[in-house]
């Protein structure tokens, strides 16, 4: 290894010391923690550790998850390193090659790192997040003045907050979150799949993410999932109904998550995403979050003939599936 330049290191499963290190270097990414380590894997998932050292001291890492298919191997990194070196980056394209991996997709939620083109770039997104600092003193006096209005009024009517049960929890939040997503694309917003899979139940049932519902006369007007790290939250989803709209709750619940996480001495909510110049976008600064841009790259990192194979068969599977009846 030449002077200066840090040495890759992946290790699969790994555990909990070396997850307490990824931590460490970012206490406000939820998923860098053990926990998320945990909920992965409780979905099936092979985890890995991919970072860099130097001098033996660990300089940047993040937890990634391999998918497998019938022809593809996905590498997902849903927090990038920001602090990525050189060593980090051949190495990890150098460890796609090595695994076999077809596609590799660095998200970059709470981190902006400047990532080089690895391989084919088969697709990237230009991302605008927004984060509330937790800590800032007056912290409802950020909040612009509609957004006060409405927590007065919501606060006046009664609405409360609660912890439900996982289970109940998870079913309700299903239920608002497709409802709000419904109400977006009436409105012609470019709205995200809604996630059917099993990770929301083990996120929640590992630790790492929380709900917590907003209620008015035994009603669930909101609801919201979160994942929490020793220093950072982030919105993973959330879900109102259209009387919830109406009577404030949106407003009312994202404070009242805002005020639990500051007694836990967290430093900065992360709201998550939204297009700049959306509906969604304007309800976030307008609780004080500041706008924090990023972008997001997939890359095909399988070998040529891989590739050409790998997109045949989905072409035939699509054809394929055009006549009723078929299943592949």
């Amino acid at each position: 290894m030449e002077k200066g330049m840090s040495n890759f290191v992946a290790e699969k499963d790994p555990s909990d010391s070396l997850c307490t290190k990824i931590e460490q270097l970012a206490p406000e990414i939820p998923y860098y923690t053990r926990k998320y380590r945990d909920a992965l894997q409780m979905c099936g998932r092979d985890v890995w550790v991919l970072g860099s050292e130097s001098d033996g001291q660990l300089v940047c890492g993040c937890l990634g998850e391999v998918n497998v298919g019938r022809l593809r191997k996905h590498l997902h990194v849903q927090s990038t390193p920001s602090k990525g070196d050189e060593g980090f980056w051949s190495g990890l394209s150098a460890f796609c090659r090595q695994q076999k991996i077809t596609t590799l997709s660095l998200g970059t939620i709470g981190t902006n790192p400047k990532i080089p083109r690895i391989s084919r770039l088969q697709s990237e997104k230009s991302r605008c997040e927004y984060w509330v600092d937790l800590q800032a003193p007056d912290f409802e006096m950020t909040l612009r003045p509609q957004q006060r209005r409405v927590l007065r009024k919501a606060r006046k009517k009664g609405l409360e907050v609660r912890v439900p049960t996982t289970s109940a929890g998870l079913a309700t939040h299903n239920l608002l979150t497709q409802e709000s997503l419904r109400r977006r694309r009436d409105r012609g917003e470019d709205i995200p799949l809604f996630d059917e899979s099993e990770l929301p139940r083990a996120l929640v049932e590992s630790g790492v993410a929380r709900i917590y519902e907003c209620t008015f006369a035994g009603e669930v007007l909101g609801s919201v999932i979160i994942t929490v790290s020793e220093k950072g939250v982030h919105g993973y989803s959330a879900g109102y109904s259209k009387n919830g709209m109406k009577l404030g709750a949106a407003v009312f619940l994202s404070v009242a998550t805002f005020e639990a996480m500051r007694l836990e001495t967290k430093d900065v909510f992360n709201l998550g995403d939204a297009p700049p110049d959306s509906g969604l976008a304007v309800f976030k600064r307008g609780l004080g979050a500041r706008q924090h841009e990023s972008r997001s790259r997939t890359f095909d990192t399988a070998t040529l003939a891989v590739s050409i194979l790998v997109k045949g068969y989905s072409s035939l599977t699509q054809i394929w599936n055009r006549f009723p009846g078929q299943d592949t």
